[in-house]
């Protein structure tokens, strides 16, 4: 599932962490880099949550998700890897490459990758994110504040960023269901008891709904 989330940092959110970013320090983005992606890797970046003075953006992003009325209906999150803001500057670009199975300590296992997109399309040429799905090369350049996210088994890559920066704050998921096809029956599932609790909440339809889709979390959920 390729899930665009809209308006996950208000325009506030947005000032503030670019704010806080604008006398960090960058580092060569390979130091967090394993494996053949170390090779392609071209960027600058930083964790927040590793440097105190910007644990706030941590703080922001976090909490911006924990509100957003998909994330967790679509995604049913249980870890998050810390963020990692990431700037692309002219010339700059991620060969293709798939993220790393596991991360951090204590482990993380990476079912979903995130990005959040922290400055506008407008502040810089290409840069787009290309995930390579089953139908062909998918391209984001997403809106400040909105984030894509996606099954973290696909090969992607950052095109050439032209001119300009590119600002981004990316993550990634354990989800409580590792499966992404449950996942997404789940989501969808979920969408159907909300419909049918908005048309009458009291029909047997809907309570029959929300017994299958707590079933099948219960059968599926690992915790």
């Amino acid at each position: 599932m390729f899930l665009h989330l809209q308006q996950v940092l208000t325009a506030e959110e947005l000032t503030a962490i670019r704010s806080a970013l604008a006398t960090a320090e960058f580092q060569d983005g390979k130091s967090t880099a394993s494996g053949p992606a170390k090779l392609v890797k071209n960027n600058a970046q930083i964790i927040p949550s590793q440097q105190p003075g910007l644990q706030m953006i941590d703080a922001i992003l976090g909490q911006a998700l924990s509100r957003h009325p998909l994330f967790h209906a679509s995604l049913l999150p249980r870890t998050l890897v810390p963020f990692r803001i990431s700037r692309y500057d002219t010339g700059m670009s991620y060969g293709m490459h798939v993220d790393g199975p596991v991360m951090e300590q204590p482990p993380v296992r990476t079912d979903v990758s995130m990005t959040i997109f922290l400055n506008n399309p407008s502040d810089y040429e290409g840069g787009e994110l290309l995930i390579r799905s089953d139908v062909g090369d998918l391209s984001y350049k997403l809106a400040a504040g909105d984030a894509i996210a996606y099954p973290s088994q696909y090969l992607h890559r950052v095109a050439d960023v032209r001119s300009g920066s590119r600002l981004v704050a990316v993550t990634w998921i354990q989800s409580a269901v590792r499966n992404t096809e449950q996942r997404d029956l789940l989501f969808k599932l979920n969408t159907l008891c909300s419909m049918a609790t908005t048309r009458d909440p009291h029909s047997e339809e809907t309570t029959l709904a929300f017994q299958v889709y707590s079933n099948l979390v219960r059968m599926w959920c690992d915790v």
